[in-house]
């Protein structure tokens, strides 16, 4: 919740005191900050579990597969009911990445539930899976976005 209070103080005081040119300079490497926390989360959850990792890569391998299918179909789900609903595109792509998980929330609640063991499912759901889906259809999405504005 702390960095979402922020980001929107941040948003509205720029736009206030300053332009929306200014609002989008600062995206470009807030983009790249969030990446690298990203990965050092993924860092971090796996490093915890390396040994585990390697000690069931077919678990791990089933597992992911069993998960990019899960993800999979609550995403075209989502995506699909936006279309029903005659969303726009880019609302239709929010709900669409809504569909996805909130890995510090599901990290935290499984280890403090089930202890550090249960980080290995959270690794699965996030870089294994969720991650690899979101990045996949930022493309798509970003390529379907061009070809409508051309």
């Amino acid at each position: 919740i702390i960095p979402l209070f922020v980001g929107q103080i941040t948003k509205y005081g720029i736009l206030k005191y300053r332009s929306k040119e200014a609002l989008e300079k600062l995206k470009e490497p807030l983009s790249a900050v969030s990446l690298i926390g990203m990965y050092w989360m993924v860092f971090v959850v796996f490093g915890i579990n390396a040994f585990l990792i390697m000690k069931n890569p077919l678990l791990i391998a089933i597992g992911a597969v069993l998960m990019n299918i899960y993800f999979l179909i609550r995403m075209l789900m989502s995506y699909y009911s936006g279309k029903a609903a005659k969303m726009p595109l880019e609302h239709n792509i929010s709900l669409f990445y809504s569909a996805g998980t909130n890995m510090t929330i599901s990290t935290a609640i499984a280890i403090s539930t089930f202890g550090p063991m249960a980080a290995i499912g959270v690794a699965l759901g996030g870089p294994f899976s969720d991650m690899i889906l979101m990045i996949i259809f930022a493309h798509i999405f970003k390529k379907t976005k061009n070809r409508r504005n051309a």
